[in-house]
């Protein structure tokens, strides 16, 4: 994956989490208390792509600074030694040109040394070879030149003395100029050694969806779906499973409707010993669920996120025309001895009056 997509990413992702954390969506998939924790994760992935982002502009830049003053230095170094090549009398051997020209070269800027030899090559050779083998050689001068511009300033007077000797000598042989232009362009084709993978670049690009979506729209919570796949699963069966043994429960507060959390009277009803519940007036908040057995008021517990969520309802009898995942807040009685092993300890809730609310900010219990 490119750097630019993975920044990319990195600023999305933690945008999103910042905007889940911050509007209270988190609170369809997490406890409270890791809202904080939500927050600096964000805000730490977003600073880590605007710091990653910033570099990458930088190194550009003077990357292309500079590209830009060696290519100009590299003009004046090439024209200068051609001009001091081609100055020579007519009659001036050819040797003492090509030692001139590398003493000059020598002391040209160190950057620019191989590039002046190659020119100064091309234009000894030009005076010996034919006019075709003249390009060949002045081509592959030139092509030396750029591969050797990080020696030594000593490999390079060497690299220099040896291309006038090849230019010197290449008239002497007939070498088919095909052969040397591919061999030069083989050896200038990616010579940095790596390969491209543009389907690659497309794909990753898909993986921006997902965090799109969550920007776009949010993930609902958990609902009647989800219990209806737990089955039988519930906190109360959970909790005791094959065990008979009852415990006291503390009493409940007074008043003629008390609320209650759907766990505490999932585990009242089947395990409290003094049957605290019977007789009692609650007030129930849930959404709906239907399933083969009847209707039921349910609500997910969940120890740390949503994968962990367990379900817990009471089947409700006296309510007709309710959909699934309609929030609710009911009120009535639950049946004595009704939240049985058989049944999966779900209490059996006689309904006396049913409100539809709105989804609650908080739709779990913890």
């Amino acid at each position: 994956m490119r750097r630019e997509t993975q920044n990319i990413l990195l600023v999305l992702l933690g945008g999103a989490l910042l905007k889940i954390a911050l509007n209270g969506t988190f609170l369809n998939y997490v406890k409270p208390s890791l809202q904080p924790w939500l927050v600096l994760s964000g805000a730490v992935m977003v600073v880590l792509a605007g710091v990653a982002i910033v570099t990458d502009v930088v190194k550009a830049r003077r990357a292309q600074t500079a590209d830009t003053t060696a290519g100009h230095s590299a003009d004046t170094a090439i024209g200068h030694a051609a001009g001091t090549v081609t100055d020579q009398p007519a009659d001036t051997p050819i040797g003492h040109s090509a030692a001139a020209a590398t003493d000059l070269l020598a002391d040209t800027a160190t950057d620019h040394a191989a590039a002046s030899t190659a020119f100064a090559s091309s234009a000894v050779a030009s005076s010996t070879a034919a006019p075709g083998d003249r390009a060949v050689v002045s081509a592959a001068s030139v092509s030396s030149a750029v591969a050797s511009s990080t020696a030594s300033p000593a490999d390079r007077r060497a690299a220099a003395s040896t291309t006038v000797t090849v230019a010197e000598h290449g008239s002497d042989h007939d070498h088919p100029r095909g052969d040397l232009v591919l061999a030069g362009a083989a050896s200038h084709a990616h010579d940095d050694g790596h390969g491209h993978s543009h389907g690659s670049a497309r794909s990753a690009w898909m993986l921006l969806m997902p965090v799109l979506a969550i920007f776009l729209i949010a993930p609902p919570a958990l609902g009647a779906d989800s219990v209806n796949r737990a089955g039988g699963r519930t906190v109360a069966s959970e909790q005791r499973q094959d065990q008979v043994i009852k415990t006291k429960f503390p009493p409940l507060p007074a008043g003629s409707v008390v609320p209650l959390r759907m766990a505490d009277v999932a585990t009242r009803a089947a395990w409290d010993s003094t049957n605290s519940l019977d007789g009692r007036t609650l007030e129930l908040t849930g959404f709906v669920v239907h399933d083969a057995a009847g209707v039921y008021v349910a609500r997910l517990v969940i120890t740390c996120c949503a994968a962990d969520a367990m379900p817990v309802k009471a089947r409700l009898v006296g309510s007709e025309g309710l959909a699934d995942d309609q929030w609710i807040t009911v009120t009535g009685k639950v049946r004595p001895n009704s939240a049985m092993q058989a049944d999966n300890y779900v209490p059996v809730f006689d309904v006396e009056s049913v409100k539809k609310i709105a989804v609650p900010g908080d739709p779990y219990e913890y």
